[in-house]
C-alpha cells in the first residue's frame, strides 16, 4: 500500500513490508495482512519500511501515523 509521510506541505511516499528484504508489502487488503494464531504467549510482528528513491523534497521531520488492528 502506498503510504506517505508529511512536513508540512511536503511529502514522502514509503512503503511497510512484512520481509527485510522488503518484498511482502504489509498493508489491510487480503494477502497482504499479517495472521497467526494466539497462544496466550507474547508474539512478535517485525515491520520494515522503505522511502521510495527518487523523490525531490525539503530537508526536515516527517511523520505519519500507521494504524494496527488486533483481532481476537
Amino acid at each position: 500500500a502506498l503510504r506517505r509521510m508529511t512536513n508540512g506541505l511536503s511529502t514522502l511516499a514509503y512503503g511497510l513490508y512484512r520481509d527485510p528484504s522488503r518484498t511482502q508489502v504489509w498493508g489491510s487488503l487480503p494477502g497482504t495482512r499479517a495472521t497467526g494464531v494466539g497462544s496466550g504467549s507474547n508474539q512478535r510482528y517485525n515491520v520494515y519500511g522503505r522511502i521510495h528513491a527518487g523523490q525531490t523534497t525539503v530537508l526536515g521531520t516527517y511523520t505519519d501515523n500507521v494504524v494496527v488492528t488486533v483481532n481476537y
